[in-house]
């Protein structure tokens, strides 16, 4: 048997183990900031449903809101009614979350 080889050794060398664990990490942190954004849109999206659903209930549970001065005229015109007109004016109302970030305008 000749002195000097080794058929039996295998396994990696540093610099494999060493690029491997680069590779790895870099990977492993994109997917990190990856999924931390995700996760804060996901919040800011189902704080905005809240919002949303809680405003709703309160115009519905007949809260008047807040008179924003802002008004308008609608009018009809509708063929059965040969011609005639009807104009209503509607004044815009303004109620707010409970955190003060969104509200929601409806006219009556």
């Amino acid at each position: 048997m000749k002195r000097g080889e080794n058929k039996g050794s295998g396994g990696f060398s540093l610099i494999e183990v060493i690029v491997s664990m680069a590779l790895l990490s870099v990977s492993g942190a994109a997917l990190t900031v990856m999924l931390l954004g995700n996760s804060r849109v996901f919040l800011r999206n189902s704080q905005e449903n809240r919002s949303v659903y809680e405003l709703r209930a309160q115009v519905e549970s007949g809260e008047k809101g807040i008179a924003s001065g802002t008004s308008f005229v609608m009018i009809y015109e509708l063929e059965a009614t040969d011609g005639q007109v009807w104009e209503e004016e509607l004044e815009e109302y303004r109620i707010f979350s409970e955190d003060s970030l969104a509200f929601m305008a409806y006219y009556e």
